[in-house]
């Protein structure tokens, strides 16, 4: 933490990058200590597991991918799912339940029954409830 703080004082004034880089820092130190004052008063609770809805028709995607959930749209080679995941990873989950339904064999094919160090779980939905399941 004083390593940062060193940093945010010692900025030249007129290097407009490096300002953009400060507020964001001081923004993260912000939400990292209202989070550590939120978990030791018992405020804040920790989750290690997520549910992410996987089961959409994506009605306006249909056109550009013919087949293919729109969970698992590649974006720089890779499905959009995995993007999702990594960073569910990053946030320390270890267990996800993917909600799935429209083309969910894609999807559980593709992943199995884990991400990297994530664990999945599929809730299926064998016919459609609409938006979230409803």
């Amino acid at each position: 933490m004083k390593e940062k703080c060193t940093y945010l004082l010692n900025v030249p004034s007129g290097d407009t990058p490096r300002i953009q880089e400060v507020h964001i820092l001081l923004g993260h130190i912000i939400c990292e200590l209202v989070e550590q004052k939120l978990l030791k008063n018992n405020l804040l609770m920790r989750t290690s597991e997520a549910i992410v809805l996987a089961g959409g028709f994506g009605t306006r995607l249909k056109d550009l991918l013919p087949g293919i959930p729109k969970c698992m749209a590649s974006v720089n080679g890779k499905p959009f799912l995995t993007y999702v995941l990594a960073y569910l990873e990053h946030q320390k989950i270890n267990k996800v339940i993917l909600s799935v339904g429209y083309l969910k064999d894609h999807i559980i094919k593709y992943f199995g029954n884990s991400y990297s160090s994530i664990t999945i779980e599929y809730a299926v939905e064998n016919e459609p409830l609409g938006t979230g399941g409803r």
